[in-house]
């Protein structure tokens, strides 16, 4: 069997429930719905943690963060085990990478396994395949995000030259829908029609920055009508992203490469917009973080059109990728994650009863507390959270033995905590929670890395984490 080509596609802060073919009202994502009438659409996947670095790590290695260890922005990805993309490159694999975000850096060692990586972030020394003056002129007149379009950039380069006798893997961080969200205008109205650019004021503008912690903070309100600009915003990024993966794709099918490609997209995290009194993707495990998109195709094993409400993790990833690519799913010592497939295209064996998330808070968000608003007492944040899923509870506990249940078919937007009205029950996901993962304080520690050059800085800095 040959195996196939894979490009796995990280769509960075994108919600679930902000794309069209999870039941959004807005059209925002065409060509994403068209892939998932053609593939596989999982309604119940969920991340292994509300942020970038943890979640990125748990997808190279199937291993749940408090067993990787990669928590911060300085965190360095040095599992002794191999990561997906060394397996794949010692089964004779080409591999791509590319970045985003400085949180995924060569100097984090997310570089592993790749034969190439590129930290699109530094568009500015990288930039090679568009005359320089087409994309200054493309970008001055916000027809593209100049990052977002680099990246396709690189992809569609690599197909064109790769040597086609061998199969590819191409990762790819899109950060296009990360914060501050100032999609091209024409996108913005398609998603808001009766909305222009002259009608986002100040504080919308400042909202979909950082001015956001000043809200958690307590010092300014949001009106439903400033909501509802912002995540008009938001959908405007995610409308864009929609088209330039559409275009991807296109050129995948032009080389004749689309039926033998294995296509997984997913996000990492979701995004608060006001939910739970919060802003961006910090500070809690609450499903408008965890709860992302994930989309599978692969013609010849897949069958097409398919919805399925099965737990699914972000873990799950590495040995499914393996097995749909005829690879040994036991060469990384101890995944956690379980095979959504068989090569028969049916569901894996075991299937999940629960999903388990955590989070550690970075050091590094405090700063806008601490800038945005001095005098807040933002110490109820300092607070490390681990989470346990089933189809039907949440159980979240917090470094500071605060303990929340929700019944989430009853209480989907996790608004009425009931921990102290079913001790019995908190009890048992309690238990279950600490067979999964390490305690609070019993986390592995990953090495960590602060070499930053000027540019990874301004973009930490402009992604509030400096």
């Amino acid at each position: 069997m040959k195996r196939p080509n894979i490009l796995l596609v990280v769509l960075d802060a994108v919600r679930f429930d902000h794309l069209s073919c999870y039941g959004y009202e807005k059209k925002t994502t065409p060509n994403i719905d068209r892939l998932s009438t053609r593939g596989i659409l999982f309604e119940n996947a969920f991340s292994t943690s509300c942020w970038t670095p943890p979640s990125h790590a748990s997808l190279f290695t199937g291993l749940y963060p408090s067993f990787h260890g990669v928590y911060t922005e300085d965190s360095v990805l040095d599992v002794p085990d191999k990561t997906l993309v060394e397996i794949l490159r010692d089964a004779g694999y080409q591999t791509l990478g590319i970045s985003s975000i400085p949180q995924l850096s060569i100097t984090k060692r997310f570089n592993r396994g790749f034969d190439e990586y590129v930290e699109a972030w530094k568009l500015d020394k990288n930039r090679w395949s568009l005359p320089r003056w087409k994309g200054k002129i493309r970008s001055f007149l916000r027809l593209d995000d100049p990052v977002t379009r680099y990246v396709y950039e690189r992809i569609r380069a690599w197909i064109k030259s790769v040597n086609h006798s061998t199969p590819s893997f191409i990762f790819a961080n899109l950060n296009t829908v990360h914060t501050p969200y100032d999609p091209p205008p024409r996108f913005l109205r398609r998603v808001a029609p009766g909305l222009r650019r002259h009608q986002i004021t100040p504080k919308v503008k400042g909202l979909v920055t950082r001015d956001g912690y000043q809200f958690m903070a307590g010092k300014i309100e949001i009106t439903a009508d400033e909501l509802r600009r912002m995540e008009s915003l938001y959908d405007g990024e995610i409308a864009y992203l929609d088209r330039v993966l559409g275009q991807l794709l296109a050129s995948l099918e032009d080389h004749g490469l689309l039926d033998n490609t294995l296509i997984l997209l997913l996000a990492d995290h979701g995004e608060n917009l006001g939910d739970h009194g919060l802003m961006y993707h910090q500070f809690c495990l609450y499903d408008s973080l965890i709860h992302i998109p994930m989309i599978w195709y692969y013609p010849a094993v897949i069958p097409p059109g398919r919805h399925t409400s099965t737990l699914a993790s972000i873990l799950d990833v590495l040995p499914s990728i393996l097995d749909l690519a005829n690879l040994p799913t036991d060469v990384t010592g101890h995944p956690q994650g379980t095979p959504l497939f068989r090569r028969s295209g049916s569901r894996g064996d075991e299937e999940h009863h629960s999903i388990v998330a955590e989070y550690q808070a970075p050091p590094g968000v405090f700063n806008y507390f601490r800038r945005m608003a001095p005098d807040f007492d933002y110490t109820g944040y300092e607070k490390d959270l681990k989470a346990i899923r089933t189809f039907h509870h949440k159980y979240i506990i917090s470094s500071k033995g605060h303990e929340e249940l929700y019944d989430l078919s009853r209480d989907p937007k996790e608004q009425n905590n009931i921990a102290t009205l079913f001790p019995q029950d908190t009890e048992i996901l309690h238990q279950r929670l600490f067979n999964t993962v390490r305690k609070f304080g019993e986390e592995r520690g990953a090495d960590v890395s602060k070499e930053r050059d000027g540019v990874t800085i301004q973009q930490l800095k402009a992604l509030g984490y400096l």
